[in-house]
Parts: structure tokens; sequence; C-alpha cells
């Protein structure tokens, strides 16, 4: 398989991922998300493995990252950055 292609189903692999968690919550994709990375996988050296396996987490990531920090602000009360539990330390 072309690179282009495997990189395309990887990307696809990483949106799938990602819409199966909110705000989209189509959870049933969450099931099948990984096949389109397991094809682009087949038959591959294990260092292109590695690297759609990071192209993987990038792109997942960023579909599931999006929302965590308005769970943080919402849901644990919580400022994203709360400056009372930040210390400074002294450099010696």
């Amino acid at each position: 398989m072309h690179l282009g292609a495997a990189l395309a189903l990887t990307t696809l692999s990483g949106v799938l991922y990602g819409l199966a968690f909110p705000p989209v919550g189509w959870w049933p994709l969450g099931w099948v998300a990984l096949v389109p990375f397991l094809v682009a996988m087949a038959n591959g050296t294990p260092r292109r493995a590695a690297g759609l396996g990071l192209w993987l987490g990038i792109a997942a990531s960023y579909g599931v990252g999006t929302w965590m920090p308005d769970a943080v602000v919402n849901y644990y009360q919580q400022s994203v950055v709360d400056l009372e539990t930040v210390q400074e330390v002294p450099l010696q």
C-alpha cells in the first residue's frame, strides 16, 4: 500500500475515534474506528507501523482532546489553570 493511502486510512481511523467521544458521541464508532488503521498497517514494516501509530495518536488526540478542558471546567468546577495551586520554585 502506498504511503499516502496508508496515511489517509490512519487519519480516517483517528477521525472515527474522535467522533466516538463528546461532543458528537457516536460511541459505536469506537468499536470500528481502528479497522482502517489495521488495514493500513497490514504487511508493513515495524518502522512504518510505528510512524502510522504516531500519526494515529496525533489524529485521535486532536479529536478526543478538544472536550477535556470543558469537562474540567464544567464537571469538576475548576479553572483550567488554577493560579492558587501554582507555586514558585526558587532557583538556587
